[in-house]
This record gives structure tokens, C-alpha cells and sequence, in this order.
């Protein structure tokens, strides 16, 4: 059967963005010196130990109209918007740090949007607007946002929202994110006899896992960098001996404890790697293309019911999406 025609919102975003910057799925193939490596993660481990940059998991905190379903979901259609435009998976990374900020400094004015699935999405869609800005060579404006909303938020309450996240966030908005770290570990595996192959392959499975990582309540928490170890060491686990063989394995994990003052084997780091375990084959290795989001079909989010299960992102309309996230 042929494919539903691409929606018109769609064709102007591809429009847009066909300059964008591409996803930096390759690693460069000259090895970084060990003394920028270290300056690097001791900078970044910094910044996560900041209380600006901490987040916490706001869904145990009580029962609120929004929930971990609806995060898991605008979590899913972030990363579909994401990979339709070609951006960095790195732009959907910061979006979510900065909606997780945002919310964990749990200032009455920021917990509203818990109590508001409409604020919860707007915030959302603001996070990514403002993310992409920071990342990416091409922009969506607040028209194309408004649009792509099929009218449910206009253009000025994207602008609106945009600053009071800005404020929220006391415009710190260059937290480091797992795939920052997970690079800068990755960049390890040269110095310690790893070919580029090796290294492409694991930065994949890396991917994988965060991308699952990001949509788990439970590890809001968790800091970037325990993340990013985490899903390494499965990673490398998973990899076959010829690959990566054991000498090297060892000289990997051994000089990442050494740069980043980091225990594999500690209880977050065992926790962390427990949750993930399983996504090698899970939702994640499976991208979603644009084809299973460009159905003709649209809900109106007020007409469902608060009590409604999260709809299945992968196989509804992306304006259905948007609807019924949450």
C-alpha cells in the first residue's frame, strides 16, 4: 500500500531544516590528548554537582494530574520531532534537562505545570524551541511551534513560556547532558588501543541506552555522568571480544575511573546499568521514522479524560500525539 502523503507542517519543517546541522553520530579519528579529556569531564562533573543543574524525581514528591506515563511520551515524541529534522540527539538531551530543571526547583509557580497537562506539554515544546536554538544551525519559531500544535497553543504563549523557563532556569542553559560525558569517555578507547570501529560501535549501543535512560522517571536523579558510565559498561559488555578484547576492555573502564574519579562498581552505577539492561532490543534500537507520524487523523486533548492511559506514540498521528501524550 502506498504511504500516507507528508502533512504540510511537516514539509515546512523539513524545509527549514535541511541545512541543519547533522547528527555528530561519528567520532573524530584524532585522538584527544588525556590532559583535555580530564579538564573536560572535571568541568562538566562540576556543573552536575551544582544544585542549578540537579534534578530530582518530582513524581514521587505526590499524585499530580501529570505523571511519569505523560513524561515518558512527550519523552518519545521529542526524540520523533528530533529525528525527523536530522538534529543532534544532544538537542533533545538539553530539552529535557531543561523541562527537569525547571520543575525540581520546586517553586510553586514552576510545580503549576504538574498540575496542568496543558502547561506540562507547553513546556515541553518551549524546552525543545529554546534547545534547538542553542544547538542547531536552523530554528522552529513560535509559528511553526503554534502550528504544529494544530492551534492549541498560539505563538504568543510559546514566547511567554519561553521566558519563564529562561527565568526558571536562571538562564543556565549549557548543563552537561549523558551523551556529553559518554563522548568524553568514549574518547578514552584510542588511547587505550581501540580502533575506530570499536569506538563507532559502542557510541551506537551508548545511544541506545540514553535515549531509553532519558524516558525513566526513576533515574531523573541520577546524575549525567552516572548515566553515561552506565550505559557504557553495558555497552562494552555486549561487544564482542574481538572488537573490544579484554586487555583493552579493562584499560577503558580503568583510565574513565581514573580521569573521571568515578567507581564502576558502585550501587549507582550497578543500579543505573540494571534499569538499562534490556534496551539493546527494547523500544529504543527501533527509530521511529516519519512515515508512522503522518497520519491524517486528529484528537482534541480537553475532550479526553484525565484518567485516560497514555496513548501509544508510535502508532498515532503526530498532531494525536501532541493530544494525547498525556
Amino acid at each position: 500500500s502506498s504511504q500516507p502523503d507528508t502533512p504540510f507542517i511537516y514539509k515546512i519543517i523539513a524545509a527549514m531544516t535541511s541545512s541543519a546541522t547533522p547528527n555528530n553520530n561519528s567520532m573524530s579519528s584524532k585522538p584527544i590528548h588525556f590532559d583535555e579529556i580530564s579538564a573536560r569531564i572535571s568541568a562538566m562533573k562540576m556543573q552536575e554537582e551544582s544544585t542549578a543543574y540537579r534534578c530530582s524525581d518530582y513524581f514521587s514528591a505526590g499524585k499530580t494530574s501529570v505523571d511519569a506515563s505523560c513524561r515518558s511520551k512527550l519523552v518519545e515524541w521529542t526524540y520523533s520531532i528530533v529525528d525527523f529534522c536530522g538534529f543532534q540527539q544532544e538537542t533533545a538531551l538539553t530539552a529535557f534537562s531543561y523541562v527537569d530543571r525547571y520543575i525540581s526547583s520546586g517553586s510553586e509557580h514552576t510545580r503549576k505545570a504538574l498540575d496542568d497537562r496543558r502547561l506540562y506539554q507547553l513546556l515541553f515544546m518551549t524546552a525543545l524551541h529554546i534547545a534547538v536554538k542553542i544547538h542547531e544551525t536552523k530554528q522552529i519559531d513560535a509559528l511553526v511551534l503554534s502550528r504544529l500544535s494544530h492551534g492549541k497553543y498560539s505563538a504568543g504563549e510559546f514566547l511567554e513560556k519561553e521566558r519563564d523557563l529562561l527565568n526558571g532556569l536562571d538562564w543556565r542553559l549549557s548543563g552537561p547532558t549523558p551523551m556529553e560525558f559518554a563522548r568524553c569517555f568514549l574518547s578514552i578507547v584510542p588511547h587505550c588501543g581501540g580502533d575506530d570501529a570499536s569506538k563507532s560501535l559502542l557510541l551506537t549501543y551508548v545511544q541506545q541506552q540514553i535515549k531509553k535512560a532519558t524516558a525513566k522517571s526513576d533515574l531523573l536523579s541520577q546524575k549525567p555522568s552516572t548515566i553515561a558510565l552506565s550505559a557504557l559498561l553495558n555497552a562494552m559488555s555486549e561487544i564482542d571480544g574481538k572488537d573490544l578484547p579484554q586487555q583493552q576492555h579493562l584499560s577503558v573502564i580503568s583510565s574513565i575511573e581514573a580521569l573521571a574519579e568515578m567507581d564502576s562498581h558502585s550501587s549507582e552505577v550497578q543500579l543505573v546499568r540494571k534499569q538499562l539492561r534490556g534496551s539493546f532490543s527494547g523500544c529504543c534500537a527501533v527509530p521511529i521514522s516519519s512515515t508512522n507520524i503522518c497520519q491524517n487523523e486528529t484528537v482534541d486533548f480537553e475532550k479526553q479524560s484525565s484518567s485516560a492511559s497514555p496513548v501509544c506514540v508510535s502508532r498515532v498521528s503526530f498532531s494525536e500525539r501532541l493530544s494525547k501524550t498525556c
